[in-house]
């Protein structure tokens, strides 16, 4: 199988003007084999890191109306992916893993060090009660159409000598030049229980970060709650750097599904130590 996609990512969000059309994926799947009990792919191109349930999420299908992005502190990415190849699939109902090699991506103007090593990235998870998703993206809101299910997992992303930071000479002070490895690590769970009358889904992650952006530890947990076609949404997170002061924050939201993800909007609103925030959306899926 191949996929190709543009994106307009985030275009006016926070009253910014600039408007770019990035090639966002593009990668092509082979099916190596495929039995009652195991399912085995290799992937190669543009792709989004195997790292966590929350970075491999599909924004159609979100919990809430946006990312956890606030606990995601990836370097030598675009918007996540990073150019490579992966081997994915799935061992019986109850296992599926995804694991890579990458360049780091090399953005304009980014701090990737030129001669770092290979990019080593993967995820595994195991699901405790209903069957793994195996696929491209992850549904973190699945709206009752699989069953009840609880998948715990845990991902790795790392690169040694990833960044480079280069100090030009000055006044007789030779130049330096600081490399920074890049060690992340992720335990992770996504879950969706039907509790008549209501609609019941449980996300969250608990990451390590050890790079050039981050040091320190950030976590999310984030619930749903949903009758009939109205969801209520909860969320909290935190960034706890190794040096500096910690960042709580909690979001309220009130989603309603009028054709499931195809037509749905919503409100929320943060309060913590970030800025204050209301955010409002309308999704549309042809």
């Amino acid at each position: 199988m191949f996929f190709a996609e543009t994106d307009n990512d985030n275009a006016g969000k926070n009253g910014q003007p600039n408007v770019s059309t990035d090639i966002q994926d593009i990668f092509a799947d082979l099916r190596l084999w495929r039995t009652d009990a195991c399912e085995q792919w290799i992937k190669g191109g543009l792709i989004l890191l195997p790292f966590s349930f929350e970075n491999r999420s599909s924004a159609g299908s979100l919990l809430g109306l946006d990312y956890n992005s606030e606990a995601i502190k990836l370097v030598n990415t675009f918007v996540w992916r990073d150019y490579g190849a992966e081997s994915h699939g799935n061992v019986g109902k109850r296992f599926s893993y995804a694991a890579g090699v990458f360049d780091g991506y090399d953005a304009k103007d980014s701090d990737k060090n030129p001669d770092a090593s290979m990019r080593f990235t993967g995820h595994a998870a195991v699901n405790l009660l209903g069957q793994t998703e195996s696929g491209w993206f992850f549904n973190q809101e699945r709206l009752g159409k699989q069953g009840n299910y609880l998948s715990v997992g845990a991902g790795l992303d790392m690169q040694d000598e990833a960044t480079l930071r280069t100090t030009p000479a000055t006044n007789g002070i030779p130049e330096s030049r600081v490399e920074q490895d890049s060690h992340n690590w992720v335990v992770d769970f996504q879950s969706e229980f039907t509790l008549d009358p209501v609609l019941v889904t449980l996300n969250g992650g608990y990451y390590g970060w050890d790079n050039s952006a981050f040091k320190g530890n950030t976590r999310f947990v984030e619930a749903g709650v949903m009758f009939k076609k109205t969801q209520l949404t909860m969320k909290y997170s935190a960034q706890d750097p190794d040096e500096g002061d910690s960042l709580t924050d909690y979001t309220v939201g009130l989603q309603y599904f009028l054709k499931g993800h195809n037509a749905r909007g919503g409100v929320e609103y943060r309060s913590g130590d970030s800025p204050d925030m209301i955010l409002a959306g309308i999704q549309f899926l042809l």
